[in-house]
């Protein structure tokens, strides 16, 4: 198992400050895959708010990788947590056309030291035991998101 993993943004949206060439063809996405298969990569990450970064993949074919998305940031109206996280993964899953994601990840991780972060943990966890994704996490983006 290798110890990177391919990030899949620009298979979504035009993403980085760098980038001038916005979001991959479908015909590069597969092209970069083959690579880094070959290469020995073998799990993405992608995200919902990836834009078709989802949609994207599930047309390629990831059956074969392991892929971690990640859930976006819970609406403040949202009252069951736990069917909002199900809906979302059942969602990825569809556009993925995949059976069970290898990872799960909090976008903001934030959101677990709000007053619905228990809830958010236990529908993470809920998500695992019932096999929907086989590990769950959170997204860090900064030392301050680890205290």
């Amino acid at each position: 198992m290798s110890r990177l993993a391919l990030g899949t943004v620009q298979f979504g949206i035009p993403y980085g400050i760098s980038n001038e060439r916005g979001k991959v063809s479908l015909d590069a996405a597969t092209e970069i895959l083959n690579y880094a298969h070959i290469a020995g990569i073998n799990t993405l990450d992608t995200a919902i708010a990836y834009g078709d970064s989802e949609n994207c993949l599930g047309q390629i074919g990831v059956k074969d990788w392991q892929v971690i998305s990640k859930l976006p940031e819970l609406p403040f109206e949202t009252d069951d947590v736990l069917s909002w996280a199900r809906e979302s993964v059942h969602g990825s899953q569809l556009r993925l056309k995949i059976p069970c994601l290898y990872g799960l990840l909090l976008h903001r991780p934030q959101q677990l030291l709000s007053h619905k972060g228990q809830e958010i943990y236990n529908a993470l966890s809920w998500l695992k035991e019932e096999g929907l994704v086989d590990k769950i996490g959170i997204s860090i983006y900064s030392p301050n998101d680890l205290e």
